[in-house]
């Protein structure tokens, strides 16, 4: 994508499948997976909750990516390691605090929230500049 933004061409078809592909892949984790496991992993039912909180997390990602795919384009590309920076600081902090306290979902929300921190400074990082 980074070639095809920096010649200026448009990308908004492969954007727009990526955004509903990983829509689909979300509800997918959210409500098909959970089903799925017992069936096939029963010795995994416990990681259900965190397959379903981690799934939240495509949907950010996939807009950071496009996002970053936009700003490297740009040749503007100094927020980017502040935001990986950010991110990684972010999940560190909650996976140190919460993990403890609620084992592998606690390390799956810290990655969701990390995740979407990341999304909304790129955001408003691309909204102001």
């Amino acid at each position: 994508m980074v070639p095809e933004e920096s010649s200026g061409r448009s990308i908004k078809q492969i954007q727009k499948i990526l955004i509903v592909t990983s829509i689909g892949l979300t509800l997918l984790g959210l409500f098909i997976v959970p089903n799925i496991v017992p069936i096939i992993f029963p010795e995994y039912n416990e990681a259900i909750s965190a397959i379903q909180i981690i799934s939240l997390a495509v949907i950010p990602s996939t807009i950071s990516l496009l996002l970053t795919s936009k700003i490297l384009g740009n040749e503007k590309s100094k927020i980017l390691p502040s935001t990986r920076i950010i991110f990684a600081v972010i999940f560190i902090g909650l996976v140190v605090t919460l993990t403890p306290i609620y084992g592998i979902v606690g390390t799956t929300m810290g990655f969701v929230v990390a995740s979407i921190a990341q999304c909304i400074i790129l955001i408003v990082y691309y909204k102001f500049k």
